[in-house]
């Protein structure tokens, strides 16, 4: 047979016949790790860094992961594992270039970078010994099939390749039939290998066979395989960089002002802007204009402005370097109010339309270049098409035209847009063309793909604007609200902002700042408007205007300008405070350590004063330099503005000075003194280890001279820090029995610092009460070295952080970074104690409750309400059929009935538990309340009004008291044994029977009109209001008071932050509501998730924070009229419906079994009936 036909044959064989589905297991072990003799193994990455061990490969799978079950944690809130964090720090070192401070920790620790296995295995790697590799790779312990092969194959072809790139033909057609096939992943890739057999030249590694082309092609694949497998078997590559740019960017968002460069930002402390970086200084006005100014706005690149006005005149400002605003043309032509303007993408042109023509302008000349215009009607708006090539306009026939440059009409979309609204936006992403197309709802035209979005609102639209990314849409509403969607997507509502006034006029508001952080908005009553867009927060108030002001613009290229345009035909040009602006300008000192010629010395002990138990972050260091010298080289690498991280915002410097801290602070000293050395970066500056040892030591004078010399621009902190240790030192003096020095001490050193004359007294007593002293009256060595070094803490907390690194900074960092990760992760509902370091923490949807676990059908009627008890160890249910029914859940988590609760005539609509949650209050619809022990399953007491009837019942917060709301709309207040304690007229309506109590405030929740919710301080008689437009037919208050959640007419859930101000939060849509009154939650861990009832037999949950819709859970046959979600346990939900079931929902469970048939009701999987 031929050889060639051989090879077809055998390759056709190869495509169609998958054999042997392992891998290769070698019966002898590895041999000894070794240096790679073979192929120098220069230039690995540092994240897989080799380390020589004298053990086998059995002795290594051995101890596998020795330190991986210690769970011991570090930080506040005991959710890094110590473990982890060793490790991702010594990843970081490695990537840094600290290999030796790397090698140290490990060491000194006894936690490898990874385990001994990852060693055998990249040595193999980098040998060529594949199957070797391939058998260490099975033994990781990596439970997804797939990744084992996908890595399996990536070996295998690299193998494969290698033996083609040698000339060894049938060798590799042996590793593709006999290893790669079996694998049975990505076919096609195969296919491809196999073409390789036929055509060896086009092998991947070129053809040819030289050691450092095969050494560069294994490195690729070691980082490829460091990408597949999970962290947990090889730390991912700067991981802790990434955690603490996330904390950064946390930190940023979380700041209200925040609007600088992120370089600004520093991660020795956390990251809080003041109002001083918004513009809010008028630098210039502007008074060209003859009549009120109606419209302006910035160009792309920020370098002009254009403005026009009721005198039909059009303006072109421009932007100097230095921010002054200087007239460049004035746009003559335009015989009606120009209400619309439109720079080109690329700024070099305007349009410009009054409700007659457009006009196209050069921006350089000042000259109009073309005029389009329709016979018989009128332009009202105007656009540029993304490329520049074509414009749009709106006529007022309703119908919007694209045009090209020259006028020739492209396009007529007919009856698109209203009269009312003449707005017009483009999307670049998109290409989608967008008006009001009535008065209340907003059209996304597609004009390529013809597509159609809408957006629908309750109230007019009188304006909108387009974020410069084409992803949010703000909607300027009648109603004096600014809607915020986002329509990257299916459109959503993200944000309300309110507080402007607007009653006659069209304003137009604005996107603006750094990354778009701010929202702005003229106003009728002369002010410009500034709102926080992510929180919703207004922050800023600008006056100055004397004249509504019409519109605002923020400079797109400089987010330190703001222009805004009023009926008193001036521009303000609005910028930051001079004397703040030269601050930012500048940065702060002290962000970096020394840089010295010479390595810093060994650690040594203070020889005067013992030092230990000193803080690690207040660790000393002995230096063979005097205080001058240590003066004249301050901080010297603090002008060292190297940054690593993708985003450019963490500065080596500070990364290195916050690692240091976090070894001292783990005990790791060694290590930390390594790093010192090794990178050339000491912890904190030299004067401060005089400093701390000039305190130690008692040599006030000194540290207060040294203090000052700190460089510390904030004269209170100076003063402060002086007053404390001049403090120290008159206790002292006084405990030695020198009077006279420390009288001296208090009148020409504390006295002088004018601060605290409060104190001053207090020590100037002590002086006739010396056994009063802060010393407690004993000179020995030992109380004063305690003392001082509380002193050194204290000290530590008061001076800026860039002088002295915060106490485990490193630590707090990366848990901000877990909680970030928690947050943005819209399934999380399990323990912080499940979330690693190693990876970004991201929850399935089987952490929520989801499958039915118990179906209960004890009742005859509708279930109307049901409620867990606060220890999470009941649940009440009422229903229909005048019955209350105590449910016990048990520890496996199974529901058993505890008592039937007879007494009521009619459904039972409202029920409450104690706060002990030994007593239970029922409520019928208009009848009476009962109050129940639930131990017993007895009545104890009846409430009841003659001639009334009682709608609702709730608790007072220490449980001696309760509450029930009445027919005649007022709310009594009893005690236990039924005595009428108090009672408020018409503070709740017919409609809504619900009662809230927030037990932080004392104040009690009602509904008082229909749209209106009532929280009355019962003891401070204080009132606040919540305002909805739509009827509220339920509500439910979060267990901590802070939050209500009110359930609205309109198919609608609306969250109220009613901490303080109340403030709506967010809005959950989804469910149906028609008929009936629904009743939601909240639950899960940290009350993460909104849950409701809804009409189509479904239960609905979306996550708290960003709003989303999850999950629906399907199972009912009939309305769910109310849900609970067990406070004690995030992992169990029960829902009531007009099926006459309750369903127990809990997480998916691969095996469930039920030993026949409880009492309590029938058992059905997920969706059963």
């Amino acid at each position: 047979m031929p050889f060639g036909f051989a090879v077809w044959l055998t390759v056709t064989c190869v495509e169609l016949c998958v054999l042997f589905m392992g891998g290769v297991e070698d019966d002898e072990p590895p041999s000894k790790r070794v240096k790679v003799t073979s192929i120098d193994s220069g230039g690995i990455s540092n994240s897989l860094y080799l380390r020589q061990r004298g053990c086998t490969l059995s002795d290594s799978m051995a101890r596998l992961l020795a330190t991986e079950g210690d769970d011991e944690v570090v930080g506040s809130k005991g959710i890094i594992k110590k473990v982890e964090l060793v490790r991702v720090i010594a990843e970081a070192l490695y990537s840094l270039g600290y290999s030796k401070s790397g090698a140290c920790l490990e060491e000194e620790s006894g936690i490898p970078f990874h385990a001994p296995e990852i060693d055998f295995f990249m040595h193999r790697i980098l040998e060529g010994q594949w199957d070797e590799s391939v058998a260490v790779l099975h033994k990781f312990g990596v439970t997804d099939e797939t990744i084992v092969k996908l890595a399996s194959l990536a070996i295998f072809e690299q193998k494969f390749s290698e033996l083609l790139d040698d000339g060894k033909i049938m060798d590799a057609l042996k590793t593709l039939r006999t290893e790669i096939t079996p694998l049975c992943v990505n076919y096609k890739r195969v296919r491809e290998l196999s073409s390789f057999v036929l055509s060896p030249s086009q092998n991947l590694l070129d053809g040819t066979s030289s050691k450092g082309s095969k050494l560069k092609s294994r490195k690729i694949l070691l980082d490829k395989l460091r990408k597949l497998l999970p962290p947990i078997v090889i730390v991912p590559e700067k991981r802790l960089v990434h955690l603490v740019e996330q904390a950064l960017v946390l930190q940023k968002d979380a700041c209200k002002f925040h609007n600088s460069s992120v370089g600004k930002m520093s991660l020795l402390a956390d990251h809080q802007c003041g109002r001083d970086h918004i513009p809010t200084q008028t630098l210039q006005v502007l008074q060209e204009h003859k009549d009120e100014i109606l419209v302006l706005q910035f160009s792309q690149n920020g370098k002009y402005l254009a403005s026009s006005s009721g005198d039909h005149l059009v303006i072109i400002w421009e932007v100097m370097d230095a921010g002054q605003v200087l007239l460049k043309h004035r746009l003559y032509g335009h015989q009606k109010s120009v209400s619309c303007i439109s720079w080109s993408p690329d700024d070099k042109q305007l349009l410009t339309c009054g409700g007659e023509l457009v006009r196209r302008w050069d921006v350089a000349l000042g000259e109009c270049l073309y005029i389009y215009e329709k016979s018989g009607l009128g332009l009202v708006s105007c656009a540029w098409s993304p490329d520049g090539k074509s414009v749009f306009s709106g006529v007022t026939d309703k119908s919007i035209i694209m045009w090209d440059l020259e006028g020739k009409e492209l396009e007529c979309w007919r009856r698109p847009r209203t009269l009312r609204n003449a707005d017009l936006g483009i999307t670049s992403n998109t290409k989608e063309l967008i008006t009001v197309c009535k008065e209340t709802v907003v059209l996304l035209f597609g004009w390529e793909s013809k597509s159609e979005r809408f957006i629908e609102e309750d109230q007019i639209i009188t304006s909108f604007s387009l974020s410069e990314d084409g992803k949010f849409l703000l909607l300027s509403l009648w109603n004096e609200e600014l809607h915020l969607w986002n329509i990257d997507g299916c459109p959503r509502l993200v944000s309300k902002y309110k507080g402007h006034k607007r009653s006659r006029f069209v304003l137009q508001s604005c996107f603006g700042g750094l990354d778009h952080a701010f929202i702005s908005s003229g106003s009728e009553d002369s002010q410009v408007y500034i709102w926080h867009r992510l929180s919703g927060e207004l922050i800023l108030t600008l006056a100055g205007h004397t004249g509504a002001v019409n519109c605002v613009s923020w400079n797109p290229a400089n987010p330190h300008m703001l222009a805004s345009a009023s009926d008193d035909r001036t521009i303000r040009i609005w910028g930051l405070n001079q004397l703040i602006a030269l601050n930012v300008a500048e940065f702060v000192l002290f962000m970096g350590g020394v840089e010295d010629d010479e390595p810093p010395s060994k650690r040594v002990k203070v020889t005067s004063l013992d030092s230990g138990g000193i803080p690690n972050s207040l660790y000393l260091r002995q230096r063979g330099c005097s205080l001058t010298d240590s003066m004249a080289r301050l901080l010297a690498t603090e002008g060292d503005e190297e940054v690593v991280g993708s985003k450019g915002i963490i500065k080596k410097v500070e990364l290195v000075r916050v690692i240091a801290d976090a070894l001292y602070s783990l005990g790791y000293s060694k290590s930390g003194a390594c790093l010192e050395e090794e990178s050339g970066i000491p912890f904190h500056a030299p004067e401060i280890d005089f400093f701390m040892q000039h305190i130690l030591e008692g040599q006030w004078d000194e540290s207060v001279a040294v203090l000052h010399k700190f460089g510390v621009t904030d004269e209170t902190i100076v003063k402060l820090a002086s007053l404390a240790i001049f403090e120290q030192k008159f206790s002292e003096l006084l405990d030695d029995g020198k009077i006279m020095e420390a009288l001296k001490t208090l009148r020409t050193e504390i006295t002088p610092l004018c601060i605290n004359y409060e104190r001053v007294r207090e020590l100037s007593s002590l002086i006739f009460s010396p056994s009063q002293n802060l010393v407690n009256g004993t000179s020995s060595k030992e109380p004063k070295l305690e003392s001082r070094k509380k002193l050194l803490d204290k000290l530590r907390k008061l001076l800026p952080p860039t002088v002295i690194v915060p106490e485990k900074r490193l630590v707090h960092l990366v848990e901000q970074a877990l909680v970030l990760q928690k947050d943005a992760c819209k399934f999380h509902n399990s323990s912080v104690g499940k979330m690693s370091l190693l990876a970004d923490h991201q929850c399935g949807r089987d952490h929520i409750p989801t499958q039915t676990l118990q179906v209960l059908q004890e009742h005859k009627d509708d279930v109307l309400v049901l409620q867990f008890s606060h220890n999470g160890k009941y649940l009440a249910s009422s229903s229909g059929d005048h019955l209350v029914i105590i449910w016990e859940v048990m520890d496996d988590s199974q529901v058993l009935l505890k008592h039937r609760l007879y007494g009521h005539q009619k459904s039972v609509s409202c029920i409450s538990w104690s706060p002990d949650d030994n007593q239970l209050l029922t409520c019928g619809a208009e009848e009476i309340v009962r109050r129940w022990d639930v131990a017993l399953g007895e009545c104890l007491h009846i409430y009841e009004k003659s001639g009334l009837g009682l709608v609702s019942c709730a608790w007072a917060p220490d449980g001696k008291n309760l509450f029930s709301g009445v027919t005649d709309k007022s709310i009594i207040m009893w005690d236990l044994e039924g005595k009428e304690l108090e009672c408020w007229r018409g503070q709740r309506t017919l409609r809504n029977a619900d009662l809230g109590i927030s037990s932080n405030t004392k104040e009690l929740i009602t509904v008082c009109k229909e749209t209106v919710a009532l929280l009355f301080g019962w003891e401070s008689k204080s009132e606040r209001f919540i305002e909805e437009d739509q009827i509220i037919t339920s509500f439910s208050l979060s267990e901590d008071g802070k939050f209500l959640l009110l359930s609205l007419w309109n198919e609608e859930l609306h969250l109220w932050n009613i901490d303080g101000c109340p403030r709506l939060v967010s809005k959950y849509k989804g469910h149906k509501r028609s008929r009936f009154v629904l009743q939601s939650c909240f639950g899960g861990l940290d009350r993460a998730f909104i849950s409701s009832g809804s009409e189509d037999s479904q239960v609905y949950i979306w996550h708290r924070l960003s709003g989303e819709l999850i999950l629906t859970l399907a199972g009912h046959s009939g309305a769910v009229n109310c849900v609970s979600w067990n406070p004690a346990n995030p992992h169990m939900l029960a829902s009531a419906s007009d099926d006459r079931t309750i369903r127990i929902w809990g997480l998916n469970q691969v095996n469930v079994s039920y030993n026949g048939r409880h009492s309590n009701g029938v058992h059905h999987c997920n969706g059963g009936s």
